[in-house]
């Protein structure tokens, strides 16, 4: 299945464990899901990771 998630997603599923957020980032980790993602909105996990767009 492949899903595609909103940034916000991806950041909480680093951030808390258990959560929604979490489990959806756990069943990419395991092959489960396949997570679609634009450069765009890799660009911006990057910015937000790299604490240059909080």
């Amino acid at each position: 299945m492949r899903v595609v998630l909103d940034t916000n997603i991806l950041i909480s599923a680093l951030i808390t464990k258990g959560t929604p957020p979490d489990i959806l980032y756990q069943s990419w980790l395991n092959g489960e899901i396949e997570v679609v993602m634009t450069g765009t909105q890799v660009a911006e996990v990057k910015d937000v990771l790299a604490g240059t767009r909080l």
